[in-house]
């Protein structure tokens, strides 16, 4: 019997990406009789005055001494972190290096939070995870870690995201999913948006995630573009009501600057949604390359950044696009 002492300190304040994947690997390990897990998460007492300080706390001083007192065999930190505990091996998953490839995103001390964490990961943990090869091969190229350190473990996603028992008509809605930070780029769909409504003035977009230091910038997109009206926050959806939701749009969008996977791709596909998700990060490895264009798709070009577009028919592929939304 292996004991294994998960981080799982995401699960008391978020259900975004990471969290799903904590609950995942809960899942999966729970399913093995020769894994016990050991969770480590936030003292009920500690949550209500959960801080940054507070959370280097819990990663130098709390989760060490419960660590130690547990006896577990392994340490899997999912979150940027691996604990120093004499005598106790651990794992550490890096999602992406975002604070590095898209700087501007992230305030200066989260930048600095995640380049310590990433370099205490890299010097302290047995082995590293990451969910995609592209994340692998910036942590190789950028922190000269060797390749036989690094293993590319990609999740799955939950029952329940499956395409609908009966075929519907889709609406006229466009569809980002994740919290509203800077990294997820959503004020560009809302430029976008401006553009197809003039055109299509039943078209809308919907943000599936939470609030968070991106919400501000999409508000001003909606003043500048006068879009207000044709834009919907849906908080913290449950995973239903977020299946219901890929299965109704008309098509998915995944702009972000950078991902170290992208649940919502997957999600969506997995939905039968069409998908146009940025050609950054680990975006290209989960859209795959069967790349095609749904007769209802969206197709996204903004500056210089290229799109590519998962559908139903096959053998069509954007790239280097205008801004525009089209065929909905």
């Amino acid at each position: 019997m292996i004991r294994v002492a998960v981080d799982i300190r995401t699960l008391a304040f978020t259900r975004a990406g990471i969290s799903r994947y904590v609950s995942g690997l809960l899942v999966a390990l729970a399913a093995r009789e020769d894994v016990e897990v050991i969770p480590l998460g936030v003292p009920a007492l500690v949550r209500p005055f959960w801080s940054p300080a507070v959370e280097r706390w819990w990663e130098d001083t709390w989760a060490p001494r419960r660590i130690r007192r547990t006896g577990c065999d392994v340490v899997h930190g999912t979150r940027y972190w691996a604990p120093e505990v004499n005598g106790i091996s651990s794992v550490a998953t890096i999602y992406d290096l975002s604070f590095e490839t898209a700087p501007e995103a992230y305030p200066s001390e989260a930048r600095e939070y995640f380049a310590t964490r990433v370099r205490q990961a890299i010097a302290r943990a047995s082995v590293l995870i990451t969910m995609a090869g592209s994340v692998k091969r910036e942590l190789v190229a950028r922190h000269r870690v060797s390749e036989e350190r690094v293993e590319v473990v990609p999740p799955g996603i939950p029952e329940g995201f499956g395409p609908a028992r009966a075929p519907g008509v889709r609406e006229p809605v466009v569809l980002a999913v994740g919290t509203v930070e800077p990294r997820k780029n959503f004020p560009v769909l809302i430029e976008a948006l401006a553009q197809v409504r003039a055109q299509r003035p039943g078209v809308r977009l919907v943000i599936a995630g939470r609030r968070d230091r991106g919400w501000p910038a999409v508000e001003d997109a909606m003043k500048i573009h006068r879009q207000g009206d044709a834009v919907r926050l849906v908080e913290g959806p449950s995973d239903a009501e977020l299946a219901e939701l890929y299965r109704a749009a008309a098509v998915v969008a995944c702009p972000s600057l950078d991902e170290g996977f992208g649940f919502p791709a997957l999600e969506a596909m997995a939905c039968g949604a069409p998908v146009v998700a940025a050609n950054r990060g680990a975006l290209p490895e989960v859209v795959g390359e069967a790349i095609s264009l749904a007769s209802n798709m969206l197709v996204l070009r903004q500056g210089a950044d290229r799109w590519r577009t998962h559908g139903d028919s096959a053998g069509v592929h954007s790239s280097d696009a205008t801004n525009a939304f089209r065929n909905m």
